[in-house]
C-alpha cells in the first residue's frame, strides 16, 4: 500500500463581494474568476499529489444560495475529482447553516443527487471510507459549525466535547481518524498582527484546543479561520484559498497536503 494521501482546504467563500460593486459589476466578474481559478489549482494539486481525499473544512460559498455559474463551476470541479477516485468531505460552516426552517443551502442538493464520492456533512457524524490509491481505511469525525448559545460558554464546550469522544470512541478499527472541524479554537490567531479585523462572529466561543486532542485521532482538519496554522502540532487550520477582505491582504494562502508522515503546507 502506498502512503496515505490528504489535501485540507476551507473557507472557500464562492460568491463572496466587494463593497460598493454591484451584482454583476467587472470588479465582481474579476473576483469570481479568480476564486474559480483557485478551485482548479486545488483540483490540479489533488491529483497531482495523488490524494485519496479532498476535504473542505467549511464555508465553500459565502451565501446559502451562490450564483448559477460558482454552483455550476463547483459542481464541475467535484465531478473532476470524483473520475479521479478523488473523495471530496465537505462540513457544514457557518455561511452553511440556514438561518430559518424555510431555506437551505444549495450545495445540500448535490449531495442529496447523489453526486459520486462527494459527502457534505450537516450534522455531526462518523464516515469510514477507503482511499482508492492508499488502501488505507479512514475513519472521518465530522463536526459541522453549531451556533452557540449566549451565556451558555460551558455547556457550548461539553456538548462538542462530548459529540467528539462519542464519535471517535464508536467509530471502530480504523487505519487513520481524521476529525474535521469548523470552529473558533482557543489560542488561534484570527490573523498575522493584533491589529487585524478579525473575519469571525464575535459571539463565537473558544473551545479549548484539549477537546480536539485524542490519542486516537491522526489529525484534525480546521476551518473557520482563513489565517493558517498550527494550534498543536496535530490540529491546524488550512486558511482560506483566496484573500476573502483587505484584512488578508498581506496573508500567504495555499492549502495542506496531510501524509501518514506529515502535513505540509501546498502554494494553493
Amino acid at each position: 500500500m502506498t502512503k496515505l494521501k490528504i489535501l485540507h482546504t476551507a473557507d472557500f467563500h464562492l460568491g463572496v463581494g466587494v463593497r460598493g460593486a454591484g451584482f454583476n459589476s467587472l470588479v465582481i466578474q474579476k473576483r469570481d474568476r479568480d476564486f474559480i481559478e483557485q478551485l482548479w489549482r486545488i483540483r490540479k494539486l489533488a491529483v497531482e499529489n495523488e490524494c485519496d481525499f479532498l476535504i473542505i473544512a467549511g464555508d465553500v460559498f459565502h451565501s446559502l444560495r451562490p450564483s448559477g455559474l460558482l454552483l455550476n463551476e463547483f459542481s464541475r470541479f467535484i465531478a473532476s475529482l470524483a473520475e479521479k477516485d478523488i473523495y471530496t468531505i465537505v462540513v457544514a460552516g457557518n455561511h452553511d447553516q440556514p438561518r430559518t426552517t424555510r431555506t437551505e443551502a444549495y450545495i445540500k442538493a448535490l449531495h442529496e443527487a447523489r453526486a459520486p464520492n462527494f459527502y457534505y456533512i450537516k450534522k455531526p457524524c462518523k464516515l469510514v471510507l477507503k482511499g482508492s490509491r492508499s488502501g488505507r481505511k479512514v475513519g472521518f469525525i465530522c463536526l459541522p459549525y453549531l451556533p452557540p448559545t449566549a451565556g451558555e460558554r460551558a455547556a457550548y464546550v461539553n456538548a462538542i466535547d462530548a459529540t467528539l469522544s462519542r464519535l471517535v470512541s464508536s467509530i471502530g478499527e480504523c487505519d487513520y481518524i481524521v476529525t474535521v472541524a469548523h470552529f473558533y479554537v482557543e489560542g488561534a490567531k484570527i490573523g498575522p498582527s493584533e491589529s487585524y479585523g478579525p473575519y469571525i462572529p464575535l459571539y463565537d466561543i473558544a473551545i479549548p484546543k484539549h477537546v480536539f486532542i485524542n490519542n486516537r485521532v491522526s489529525y484534525t482538519a480546521l476551518g473557520h479561520i482563513h489565517y493558517h496554522q498550527e494550534v498543536s502540532s496535530s490540529v491546524i487550520y488550512s486558511g482560506s484559498i483566496e484573500r476573502i477582505n483587505f484584512g488578508e491582504e498581506d496573508e500567504e494562502k495555499g492549502c495542506l497536503l496531510y501524509t501518514s508522515d506529515a502535513a505540509d503546507e501546498l502554494d494553493g
